[in-house]
């Protein structure tokens, strides 16, 4: 494919990416962040400092707590065992200890999660919320275009996808949403693989479209929230269903109208 019929789509993708960022433009290039820092003041000893450095209580929102009392300490902690070069599957700080890497929450292995040891944690959050949301986009505009949609309506599709409700409630939740952003390549790849569509040799293929869906499902489970990833397997497990059944009814057609 020529480089003149892949810039119009160069140019979806890069609107895509300036969508999210617009929307955190404050917690990237602003110098704020998403944690909910005020939320600490809800508990002993930084209840007792809230007057003294001007936090007014109750928080603004109570709900969103997780994000500064679960995934920052997370990733805090990954953060500093791998830069004394230790691998973070024992936590210690909590109780008597428990495992953290195989708990998966953290998402420490989810690749993305390298953000976090490339610049301060707390900014870290607002780049991480706007690369999953551009991978949201892209990956729906990909799937809009493999379903046969024009530039128009798939860019539209795209939108609505990365930045829906559902999607920008759940950014305080980083691995709900790095899991959800996966969901629209794996629909494309089943459906490419359905079709036995055409990879680089030029022939019908599946092993292609199979191995991208699972390098796909494996970033998907990465990710770290087992609820989301459930969800995802459902829909691929229903969409894959769906279409093998169209499938067999439009060649048990092709063979009537043959005869």
């Amino acid at each position: 494919m020529s480089l003149k019929k892949l810039l119009p789509d160069a140019v979806l993708v890069v609107v895509l990416l300036v969508v999210p960022l617009g929307f955190f433009a404050q917690q990237t290039l602003g110098g704020r962040t998403m944690l909910p820092v005020d939320n600490l003041y809800q508990f002993e000893p930084y209840a007792s400092m809230a007057g003294e450095v001007g936090v007014d209580l109750p928080p603004h929102n109570a709900l969103i707590s997780d994000l500064i009392l679960q995934n920052a300490a997370w990733k805090q902690f990954a953060v500093e065992q791998v830069q004394q070069g230790e691998i973070p599957l024992w936590q210690s700080n909590i109780a008597g200890g428990g495992p953290f890497l195989g708990a998966g929450q953290s998402s420490a292995l989810y690749p993305f999660t390298l953000l976090f040891l490339l610049m301060p944690i707390p900014a870290a959050f607002g780049w991480f919320t706007v690369s999953q949301l551009w991978l949201a986009g892209v990956f729906m505009l990909l799937l809009a275009r493999v379903l046969g949609l024009e530039r128009g309506p798939a860019l539209i599709s795209a939108l609505i996808y990365q930045i829906g409700g559902f999607t920008l409630v759940s950014v305080v939740f980083p691995m709900i949403i790095a899991t959800m952003v996966w969901l629209p390549f794996l629909l494309a790849m089943l459906e490419l693989t359905i079709r036995q569509a055409p990879a680089l040799g030029g022939q019908p293929a599946t092993l292609p479209w199979v191995a991208l869906g699972a390098m796909g499902l494996g970033m998907a489970a990465l990710a770290g929230h087992a609820e989301a990833l459930y969800f995802t397997l459902l829909v691929m497990a229903f969409y894959a269903a769906w279409r093998l059944l169209a499938e067999v009814i439009a060649r048990r057609a092709d063979l009537r109208a043959a005869a």
